[in-house]
């Protein structure tokens, strides 16, 4: 109960992981929510929760997965949004100058 409490803080997909660890296999489930517990301390319990939940999806069981996945969320939130990309800029020429350059280009002297 102690541990499922406090994977309760971290949030619902935390808690379910903490769960399901400790139902499947005593020892080592012990370990695995003292790491994901320990991971709390340094990372932000959303991205925490959101690795969690991710990891009940796919069926994580390793800490250094989980982490794997706290980074991978870390990145997708930090990806700024990308421009759009558009056809109209003043270092963008139209295709057939293109065309006529390459054909001086290629064209015997």
């Amino acid at each position: 109960m102690y541990y499922c409490r406090k994977a309760a803080v971290i949030g619902k997909n935390c808690e379910r992981l903490v769960e399901h660890f400790l139902m499947t296999d005593e020892y080592q489930g012990i370990l695995r929510v003292r790491g994901i517990l320990r991971m709390a301390d340094s990372i932000d319990a959303s991205v925490l929760d959101e690795a969690c939940g991710e990891a009940l999806r796919f069926n994580m069981q390793r800490i250094a997965q989980i982490k794997s996945l706290c980074l991978s969320v870390l990145s997708q939130r930090s990806k700024p949004d990308a421009p759009k990309l558009t056809q109209s800029h003043e270092c963008i020429r139209e295709l057939n100058e293109y065309q006529n350059h390459f054909n001086r280009m290629v064209e015997p002297v």
